[in-house]
């Protein structure tokens, strides 16, 4: 009987060693949200890399979009003004479950859920992690097939450019959807792995919503800070 105790006792302890990797460090919810930038800033969409050809994750700052044109109403020909201000996004909320960062290899696996923005029939958030690379969006003003627009007096006959916006894509990314949330289920579940740089972010972006925006790649200084201090001690 002895023996046996022995014997599942050392099953125990061989299961807990496999169990664990001295290499990985976790990270908790504050520490997270420590790292967020830019906060009710940014929407998620793609922009277009002619060099490339190909899309990639775009990230745009409408905030100072108040663009005011007038239309004509085809059938009455009355004009009325149409206002393109400021359009009401909601916000997205991040809860983190698991951070594991690999000291290793640098590859980071991040689990945890997303509520808000737009639910309608179904809707998922997409997730990046990547290196973010500053641009600028244009803001162009098309005619329109159903009505008149009229800009600084003149009706518009053909595209113009009225101002750019603050943007950032991203490059060297992994991608990943987010489970689909529903008005009676809100809840989002979500996984990525990837290898991060100290140049990576993680983003959360959903259409009319503000995008979620972390700056993950620091994950690396805090890693080799309680490096140096354990190797001090």
């Amino acid at each position: 009987m002895k023996s046996i105790l022995s014997f599942i006792f050392l099953l125990i302890i061989c299961s807990n060693s496999f169990g664990q990797n001295e290499s990985d460090i976790s990270f908790n919810q504050d520490e997270i949200e420590r790292l967020k930038i830019y906060p009710k800033t940014f929407q998620y969409g793609t922009i277009h890399l002619s060099e490339e050809q190909r899309h990639e994750p775009c990230f745009r700052d409408y905030n100072k979009n108040s663009l005011k044109l007038d239309i004509v109403n085809p059938k009455t020909g009355k004009t009325a003004p149409l206002t393109n201000g400021k359009t009401k996004r909601k916000n997205l909320k991040v809860k983190f479950e698991r951070i594991i960062l690999n000291r290793e290899n640098n590859e980071i696996t991040i689990e945890g859920t997303v509520k808000g923005g737009w639910y309608g029939a179904g809707s998922d958030v997409d997730i990046y992690i990547g290196e973010k690379v500053d641009t600028t969006s244009l803001h162009i003003l098309s005619p329109n097939l159903h009505y008149t627009i009229i800009h600084e007096g003149k009706e518009l006959k053909e595209p113009i450019v009225l101002d750019t916006f603050p943007a950032f894509y991203l490059r060297n990314y992994a991608h990943t959807k987010s489970d689909v949330g529903r008005n009676y289920d809100k809840k989002r579940d979500f996984k990525i792995v990837s290898k991060i740089n100290k140049n990576s972010v993680l983003t959360f972006g959903l259409s009319v919503s503000y995008s979620e925006i972390f700056e993950i790649g620091k994950l690396l200084a805090i890693r080799n800070d309680d490096d140096e201090n354990s190797e001090k001690k």
